[in-house]
């Protein structure tokens, strides 16, 4: 019956997109023994992820302040790295996501809730076999995506009271890794790197929509209010627009991410996308044509290639970026960036007003905005905040 219920909502799609590219998936249960969820609170404490150097090249007068973290979970013996960090509207919680260097897969999420200046994880899901790449939040579930020895994944955590209560199936998809997942127009987005692409699923069916191959796609950009989709690839960085039913409809090479499996990040506000592209900084594109550019951050003593720009998150005027090695850098923009015609495409330059740089080996992956602080998926030191003055 669930075969041949699968086999109609396939039919159906054939006949609404005559275009439509054949979406191989498989739909399992998790293993045994393979997560566990804990409810144990943990608050944040100074575990001080930066260099002491940092106060003598620190910008003035200060606009970011210390306030505390959270170490990185250890599973079995081996520290994960905190890789990616969200910020949900409406609510006053954050989500983090771990997972392990080299071959071993494993991994984490956390929930964590911010009390004023109470900051702590009230809930965690462990992952003993699974890397956790990407998270997204819609309603009452946590989208995440990942991989493990057998691929690409993804699933979804249902939260209730404020913790994490049950997973969902394991839905494997064509590629090594899953590299960004979000939740829009009544579909779940999921990118995979290497023979991978776009996956488009129906958010409520989990059954799959379309497929667009694309290579080494990296991160995405929907919402229930664009007609558009948009996936940032690398090796070289590609900004792509698709519609919803998953036709190309605009490429545009926009340079740098040329490293291998490394990090990307994609947003947009306005009628302006922010592309984070590594050792080629951040890249702002209004109309098709690139705006504005932030090169990546050089530091003395410090290999570039660990110093790039990961990602971002924005409030207004102002810019944070996750610089790598380089720790959490903040800027101010000359314009708010949220223009509602093309005429506003205005070219955009940048001011720092404050940095904290990191200790070496110490990875600023990501970062999100909630209740006056700026959170960072910092690598093995877990989840710093800095807060905004």
């Amino acid at each position: 019956m669930k075969f041949l219920k699968k086999f109609l909502v396939f039919s159906f799609i054939l006949l609404l997109y005559p275009a439509f590219s054949f979406a191989s998936y498989t739909e399992t249960d998790w293993q045994n023994g393979s997560y566990e969820i804990s409810h144990k609170k943990v608050s944040f404490s100074k575990t001080k992820p930066f260099s002491s150097r940092d106060k003598d090249v620190k910008a003035s007068p200060s606009y970011l302040e210390y306030f505390g973290g959270v170490a990185a979970p250890v599973v079995d013996g081996d520290t994960l790295h905190a890789v990616d960090v969200i910020a949900p509207m409406n609510e006053k919680q954050i989500f983090s996501a771990y997972n392990f260097r080299g071959n071993t897969k494993k991994g984490a999420i956390q929930l964590i809730e911010i009390d004023g200046d109470n900051i702590y994880t009230n809930s965690e899901i462990t992952f003993y076999d699974s890397d956790i790449n990407a998270i997204y939040r819609y309603e009452e579930k946590l989208y995440f995506a990942g991989s493990d020895a057998n691929g690409a994944f993804f699933s979804h955590a249902i939260i209730q009271n404020k913790k994490f209560a049950q997973i969902g199936y394991k839905i494997y998809i064509s590629g090594y890794v899953a590299t960004d997942i979000m939740r829009a127009n009544h579909s779940v987005y999921v990118t995979t790197a290497d023979n991978g692409g776009l996956y488009s699923f129906f958010s409520e069916l989990a059954s799959a929509n379309w497929f667009k191959e694309l290579f080494a796609a990296r991160s995405i950009y929907a919402a229930d209010s664009e007609r558009m989709v948009y996936v940032l690839s690398g090796q070289p960085a590609k900004l792509y627009q698709l519609n919803k039913s998953g036709q190309l409809i605009h490429t545009l090479e926009i340079g740098g991410a040329l490293t291998p499996e490394s990090k990307s990040f994609l947003t947009k506000s306005g009628n302006y996308i922010y592309a984070t592209v590594g050792e080629a900084g951040l890249k702002i594109i209004c109309d098709n044509n690139i705006v504005g550019e932030l090169e990546s951050v050089i530091l003395p003593g410090f290999d570039p290639s660990k110093t790039v720009t990961n990602a971002l998150a924005i409030d207004k005027k102002l810019i944070f970026t996750a610089s790598g090695e380089a720790g959490l850098y903040m800027y101010e923009k000359n314009v708010t960036l949220t223009g509602k015609s093309l005429a506003a495409c205005t070219p955009v330059t940048f001011e720092e007003k404050d940095h904290f740089n990191y200790w070496p080996e110490v990875s600023a992956n990501h970062v999100a905005l909630k209740e006056g602080f700026a959170f960072v998926a910092s690598g093995a030191y877990g989840i710093q905040a800095f807060e905004v003055k």
